[in-house]
């Protein structure tokens, strides 16, 4: 079998030929990408036919694929219609530190998605959080004068969030990502509060929880998070230049 996969592989690229497949004059296949970057068969330098390898067509809808993160752990069989969808949301593919994704100098640890959260909690438990019952967590953000980015993360039961605020220009932008199935991310709701610290005033705004991964400066840049002016914000800042800030997180029931 692991014969037979490698001859469905184009020589060119080493990925999986897929229909059409063109031949060359002397019978060597090339897969269509690779097709349309070249002139003349990278192997023997010949030139290409009009006809495709009907042959070879068949017998690639046919096979199962394993997948590409197989060497990790995933021992599943897939048409190749199916295996690039499985391959982008495959369990055992190398995930990288969710802290990373937002500053890359924090860290440089890969792994599976079982274990992500473990290591969260366990080389990074000084930004990690626990939402309560009613599903809040407070917090006192940085000194926004210093530094323009500040994260943390928080659990609640398997849900996991990433919690992304950045001071950009005159306004402070924040985000929620949700770490789970990206069609449920949008089934979060999360609201914002921050208070003066005379007491005489607050802001509240609240807004959809975004999937990740994420480009948080594209959502940033397209105000699709809570938006806080930077005048506000310094009048919420307390003896040690910190905001008391608290996020609550709610999912509407589903009415059935």
């Amino acid at each position: 079998m692991r014969d037979l996969l490698e001859e469905l592989e184009c020589p060119v690229c080493r990925e999986y030929m897929a229909p059409p497949i063109s031949m060359c004059v002397s019978g060597h296949s090339v897969c269509k990408t690779c097709r349309r970057k070249l002139k003349k068969c990278r192997l023997c330098t010949k030139n290409f036919m009009k006809s495709r390898n009907l042959a070879l067509e068949k017998l690639v809808g046919k096979m199962k694929y394993p997948c590409k993160y197989e060497a990790m752990g995933c021992t599943g069989l897939f048409s190749l219609e199916r295996l690039a969808s499985h391959q982008e949301n495959c369990p055992r593919q190398a995930h990288r530190c969710p802290f990373e994704v937002l500053d890359s100098n924090t860290c440089s640890w890969e792994g599976t998605e079982d274990v992500v959260v473990d290591h969260m909690k366990t080389n990074h438990r000084d930004i990690c959080g626990v939402l309560n019952r009613a599903g809040k967590y407070k917090t006192r953000l940085w000194d926004i004068e210093k530094g323009p980015l500040w994260y943390r993360a928080f659990f609640k039961q398997n849900d996991v969030f990433l919690w992304c605020t950045k001071l950009i220009e005159n306004h402070v932008y924040s985000c929620l990502l949700y770490l789970g199935v990206k069609e449920e991310a949008s089934s979060f709701t999360y609201k914002m509060t921050i208070n003066k610290v005379d007491k005489t005033g607050s802001f509240m705004a609240s807004h959809k929880t975004c999937p990740y991964p994420n480009n948080v400066d594209k959502i940033f840049q397209n105000c699709d998070c809570v938006i806080f002016h930077h005048d506000f914000v310094k009048q919420c800042v307390d003896a040690e230049k910190c905001v008391l800030a608290e996020i609550e997180v709610s999912r509407p029931v589903q009415q059935s």
